[in-house]
């Protein structure tokens, strides 16, 4: 190339426009020799704005965009160093230094994804890096006071520890926590220091607990205050089992767990086992009630009733879960209570519920009020809607048989449906590993080692049994009201 180079009023070089598609042709680029530098851009009509700025030293990949929405021009950002080989090298916000054309197409894609999503890549990364300084900083504090043993340092040490926050349901469990533990209007020992504390502390927070009522809880008071007892109790058995960890325990001058004797029973308080199984009468309500509801929430619970799933493993489903071509729901192993990736064969029911589902222009949610940007919530409010709509289709059905009608729907929660398919598997005579996979439990026992067969093929055809039999129970062979399954949510 020929020099000096003629430059534009900003003093960027103005060359003959040049163009690469291949990595041989951002090798063959020769390093500028006036001091300045050139620019070369992508051929790919994909990654256009991707461009190699040449200097006497080095090859960058940059970006070049309107970054904010509005902007009068366009800006350049750097992307990373090329080289022709991966390496991986990375600086402090864990970018990689060095990028291969494959890589700088490929987050010139991202970046691209984002912008237009409204979101400036900069200001995100910025953003994290803020984020993950103020973990650590919060970390270290922690930490730092928790040497003091005070039980109060101590459990927020806990609550930043990767032993909670990598837990599926942590941002749950630390409002329950600071509520119950780390309030001195209702732990009177929470700032004292962590060896003093004994068991007969525990057995009177645990009791007072239990003999409370309960303001915030959306069942009955009776009925929740024991719950938020036994679920106390349990996070408090954690945080002990935690800080009795050998690299903890002497910091803390721990020598014992003052609670791993004690048993839920020691708070004279038993742990109840749900049994609730929905008759096939308050199925054909929950399924009509459902039905006049709309979307969202009617054909969120037709889909937990016909899929027997955990609600927010339904609740919070996003379109590229599911495939359905191959008629199936994946759920990823940071939606479900193992861990573990779950697929969900879907009958040709749920494929029915599915299919006249909206799409949101702003999100990837399936149920949402919000276009797709957020999941649906606020399910306690349209839980009650919908035993008021039960109510009204249950006092129907009494008076089509001539029987005196309910005064209130039998209560129940959403879990409970679980417990509906699991029961009717059975009654289909659906083998108990299957029906136990179809429902999102694992294998038991050595089966656990030995059995790594997927059943994926047996727990479609459990689902399609079941749904067939829903069909029934909704659509009775006789009489004059009948529904068709396929009825239009809303």
């Amino acid at each position: 190339m020929s020099n000096p180079v003629p430059r534009n009023p900003r003093g960027v070089p103005q060359m003959p426009s040049i163009e690469f598609s291949r990595v041989k042709e951002i090798v063959g680029l020769k390093l500028s020799t006036d001091g300045g530098f050139y620019e070369a851009s992508d051929a790919n009509k994909e990654t256009k704005a991707l461009r190699v700025r040449v200097s006497a030293t080095s090859k960058v990949f940059y970006m070049t965009a309107r970054w904010q929405k509005g902007a009068s021009s366009a800006t350049s950002r750097a992307l990373g160093v090329f080289t022709e080989e991966a390496r991986e090298e990375r600086d402090e916000n864990g970018d990689k230094v060095y990028l291969t054309l494959a890589e700088a197409r490929e987050k010139v894609r991202e970046w691209d994804r984002l912008r237009r999503g409204g979101v400036d890549p900069a200001a995100r990364r910025a953003a994290e890096r803020a984020e993950r300084e103020r973990a650590v900083r919060e970390t270290a504090a922690a930490a730092e006071a928790a040497r003091a043993g005070v039980f109060r340092a101590v459990v927020e040490a806990y609550l930043v520890s990767p032993d909670f926050r990598n837990q599926r349901r942590a941002e749950k469990s630390e409002k329950a926590i600071r509520r119950e533990l780390l309030d001195p209007k209702r732990n009177k020992w929470v700032d004292r220091q962590i060896s003093e504390i004994d068991d007969e502390d525990v057995v009177a927070l645990i009791v007072a607990i239990r003999d409370r009522k309960l303001a915030y809880t959306t069942g009955r008071a009776k009925d929740g205050a024991p719950a938020v007892a036994v679920n106390t109790f349990d996070h408090l058995r954690a945080i002990f089992v935690w800080a009795m960890r050998p690299e903890r325990r002497k910091s803390f001058g721990l020598r014992f767990d003052p609670i791993a004797h004690l048993r839920i029973k020691d708070f004279g308080i038993k742990r109840k086992v749900r049994q609730t199984v929905l008759s096939p009468e308050e199925i054909r309500a929950y399924w009509l009630a459902a039905g006049k509801m709309g979307y969202p929430w009617g054909s969120l619970f037709r889909l937990l009733m016909t899929t027997g799933q955990r609600l927010n493993e339904i609740a919070c489903a996003s379109w590229p879960e599911f495939d359905l071509a191959e008629k199936l729901l994946v759920i990823p192993p940071e939606r479900f209570k193992s861990n573990a990736t779950h697929p969900i064969p879907l009958s040709d029911l749920a494929m029915e519920i599915v299919s006249d589902l909206p799409r949101g222009p702003a999100g990837p949610f399936v149920f949402s009020v919000k276009q797709g940007r957020t999941p649906a919530t606020a399910m306690g409010a349209k839980k009650k809607e919908l035993d008021a709509l039960m109510l009204v289709e249950l006092r129907k059905i009494a008076r089509e048989r001539g029987e005196p009608e309910p005064e209130n729907v039998r209560h129940f929660v959403l879990h409970d449906l679980r417990r509906v398919v699991r029961s009717n598997l059975s009654a289909l005579r659906v083998p108990d590993v299957v029906a136990e996979l179809t429902i999102g439990h694992g294998k038991k026992g050595l089966a656990r080692v030995y059995d790594q067969h997927a059943y994926l093929p047996e727990m479609r055809d459990a689902l399609q049994a079941w749904a067939d039999r829903l069909r029934t129970i909704v659509n009775p062979p006789s009489g004059t009201n009948v529904v068709l399954m396929r009825k239009a949510v809303g």
